[in-house]
């Protein structure tokens, strides 16, 4: 049997770390996840992965001017967004495979509000805007 150097090994637990449950608002590329515009306003890029996964999972913001781009990159599922009682009221009801669509509001009081897609939060379809004192 042949020996794998330590650097090998690394280099393949690297690439397996990933157990599905990890944040990709922590990653590097959560980042580019949300932007803001020149009046403020703090847009979120927000997509769903066809293992009914929002991506990403739980965008951090400040308190203000908010913007969802949603975006269903699926070829087949029709999906939704919806925030939990506490938060914003806005929603988009369903999005078709390839569109996109956009809600906007605005959060004064820092907290944790959850979204789901309302077909299939059953499944896990489920993330959390996290927002912050600025």
């Amino acid at each position: 049997m042949k020996r794998l150097s330590a650097a090998a090994v690394l280099l393949v637990l690297a690439g397996c770390s990933s157990d599905g449950d990890s944040d990709p608002s922590t990653s590097s590329s959560a980042a580019s996840n949300v932007t803001v515009e020149d009046d403020g306003t703090q847009v979120v890029d927000l997509r769903e992965t066809d293992e009914y996964r929002f991506v990403p999972e739980n965008p951090k913001l400040t308190t203000g001017k908010i913007r969802i781009d949603f975006t269903n990159t699926s070829k087949t599922n029709t999906h939704s967004l919806a925030f939990k009682p506490g938060g914003p009221v806005e929603e988009i009801p369903f999005i078709n495979p390839g569109e996109k669509e956009s809600i906007g509001f605005s959060i004064a009081t820092p907290g944790e509000y959850q979204f789901f897609c309302t077909f299939h939060e059953s499944l896990g379809q489920r993330g959390m805007l996290v927002v912050e004192e600025p």
